[in-house]
């Protein structure tokens, strides 16, 4: 929560911004900080890159809307309901600068909502597919292999409650789901 209160601080100070907003699904804080801890204790500190270990545990649902007005999505995610997913194995990004060591997601329920935010708001695809999956740390490129197929995780089920709309200015706006019995 500090580096992101950082960076809107940051944000409005020097009027930064990045390039798109996004949308977020928070990860349970019990679930996310057993996340954080095996990160810390399996991925060794030296072999971090500059964004590091992930403080912000999540699904990312959507990256690159354009503007920073979440209230039209507001309705989209409220009637959507809550998702469900299942963690899986730990595998990995390469990018060329870096290695991205990941927990891979399953939830057809996540893949269905991107696809509807997708279509009725302007967005600019900065991946060619949507591959649901929660960040664990960024390291050197070439030491990641290390880390493909744990199963610490695997089968762990995830209730998803909320979305999170972070604008290109950094704000945040949380956008809960009808609750299921509602």
């Amino acid at each position: 929560m500090l580096q992101i209160t950082l960076k809107i601080a940051k944000s409005f100070l020097l009027r930064q911004s990045r390039d798109f907003s996004c949308l977020t699904c928070p990860f349970p804080w019990d679930l996310a900080g057993a996340i954080r801890q095996w990160a810390k204790t399996n991925i060794p500190e030296k072999i971090l890159t500059g964004d590091g270990y992930e403080q912000d545990i999540h699904v990312t649902l959507l990256y690159g809307l354009h503007g920073h007005d979440p209230i039209e999505i507001r309705q989209i995610i409220w009637d959507f309901g809550p998702i469900e997913a299942t963690l899986g194995k730990i595998s990995l990004f390469e990018n060329g600068k870096e290695d991205v060591v990941k927990i891979e997601v399953e939830s057809p329920s996540l893949v269905e909502l991107n696809k509807i935010i997708s279509d009725k708001f302007e967005n600019t695809k900065t991946h060619s597919e949507y591959i649901p999956h929660t960040t664990l740390a960024y390291i050197k490129p070439g030491l990641g292999m290390r880390y493909i197929g744990d199963d610490t995780f695997a089968g762990r089920k995830v209730l998803l409650t909320e979305v999170v709309y972070s604008g290109n200015d950094y704000r945040e706006t949380r956008l809960p789901f009808k609750p299921q019995n509602s």
